[in-house]
């Protein structure tokens, strides 16, 4: 596409942005506990390990806080997403503004507002892309992602829409192509996001100008990432119309494994109590080819690549009845009781033309043979977390204290949920918890 893309009101509405409806406010402090709970969980892995050993704190401040941060926000992929820009919001957006607003002395109140900002913004870059920059390779935490946490750190910081256009031309620079999706790059992505953005607004703070075409022509970012849009008409006309952040929210995840998984996750569980695991003798799983793709390892080797594996997280749901953070650890991916399930499953791709991502009109089903002939199926329409089914106070809860549990102690974990509920609270508040977090052995 080499149409003409205007962000000047997307800056202005960034820039002006100054109050929250109560969802908003509710909501986003929803994010802000799940994401650190999904910090705690993060914080003991290796790659979060390595990310904060590799720069240290004392050398480069807020830049190594939030490549740490972000790295274990997502190391366990149990931080929330959106399916618009196709992002992790929290963890990108969340690993800066926190050390950020430590500096400046800011509120949560502050900080909720910044966030909202960076929601939009990676809303109207979604809305304006599409999914075609993903299809060709493009990292969206890098691109959309990117856009998102230079807004809200510039609101934050309260510059004006010239400062908030210099930023997102600045950040167009940046991508990262998705190759590492199973491995570690994938969790070290987002902290680096976090990273990018506090080196990108001192630059623009301080005057620093940028390519006022950067977005149009042949050589534009939008024609570079294979906009699906003409224009930005259509994102321009629903700024301030309809909050995005209200009605497309995050998805929280009742499960740390690929969002793709989890449909299915939920249907293994649903049938947990009707079906004897050792009694089975053919799987099938049925999903859209697309979401397939991502989640088709068939032998993880690895933690990281058993969250991406739909026959890994199926074949333990039924095993054990649950899927958490323990799930995971490389005793409990080779057992001989899950090699068995494995090799039991079909994974059957189905082709949906123009697929809209999680649409109950595509939905996943699982359908289990036992040894004695009898077949058993479920099917599930919505993403567990979603809108359509959001996770309960009390799934949160449990979330929060299975992540929070190895480095806090309880009390420290009822302060910081109280925290994130009161109003007037600083943000210095809840880091000097964080810094509270002790070490404990290493997560695989």
């Amino acid at each position: 596409m080499t149409g003409r893309y205007d962000i000047i009101p997307l800056t202005r509405w960034v820039s002006a942005k100054s109050k929250l409806t109560h969802k908003e406010r509710v909501e986003v402090r929803r994010c802000l506990l799940d994401t650190l709970a999904c910090l705690g969980g993060g914080w003991p892995t290796p790659v979060s390990q390595r990310a904060g050993e590799a720069l240290g704190s004392r050398r480069l401040g807020m830049i190594s806080v939030a490549l740490r941060f972000g790295t274990a926000m997502h190391a366990l992929e149990f931080d929330d997403l959106e399916i618009q820009g196709s992002t992790h919001p929290s963890s990108a957006i969340l690993a800066a503004l926190l050390p950020l607003a430590d500096q400046l002395d800011a509120t949560i109140e502050q900080l909720s507002v910044a966030y909202v900002c960076g929601f939009e913004t990676i809303v109207w870059f979604g809305r304006t892309l599409g999914s075609n920059r993903f299809d060709v390779q493009w990292q969206t935490a890098a691109t959309t992602g990117l856009f998102g946490v230079v807004a809200a750190c510039a609101r934050l910081l309260e510059l004006n829409s010239q400062q908030v256009g210099n930023g997102l031309s600045i950040a167009s620079g940046y991508g990262n192509q998705k190759r590492q999706f199973e491995n570690e790059e994938r969790p070290l992505s987002i902290g680096m996001t976090a990273a990018e953005a506090l080196m990108i607004v001192p630059l623009i703070k301080a005057g620093h100008a940028s390519a006022k075409e950067a977005w149009n022509g042949r050589e534009g970012f939008m024609a570079r990432h294979h906009a699906s849009q003409p224009s930005s008409e259509f994102a321009n006309d629903q700024l301030g119309i309809v909050s995005a952040f209200e009605s497309l929210g995050v998805v929280r995840k009742p499960y740390p494994s690929c969002h793709f998984t989890h449909r299915l996750i939920e249907a293994a569980l649903n049938m947990r109590t009707s079906i004897d695991p050792s009694k089975v003798e053919k799987i099938l799983l049925e999903m859209p080819a697309e979401y397939a793709s991502a989640v088709s390892n068939s032998e993880p080797l690895t933690p990281y690549a058993a969250r991406y594996s739909v026959r890994f997280c199926v074949a333990s749901s039924l095993l054990d009845g649950v899927l958490d953070n323990s799930s995971f650890r490389p005793d409990r991916i080779h057992r001989a009781e899950i090699d068995a399930l494995m090799k039991a499953i079909t994974l059957c791709p189905y082709e949906v033309q123009d697929l809209e991502e999680f649409s109950p009109n595509s939905p996943d089903r699982i359908t289990i043979t036992t040894t004695n002939g009898d077949d058993f199926s479920n099917e599930v329409l919505c993403v567990p977390g979603s809108i359509a089914q959001p996770l309960t106070d009390s799934t949160l809860s449990a979330k929060t204290a299975q992540c929070l549990g190895p480095v806090l102690s309880e009390d420290d974990i009822q302060r910081l949920i109280s925290l994130t509920i009161e109003e007037g609270v600083k943000v210095r508040e809840l880091t000097a918890l964080i810094k509270k977090f002790r070490p404990v052995g290493l997560v695989a």
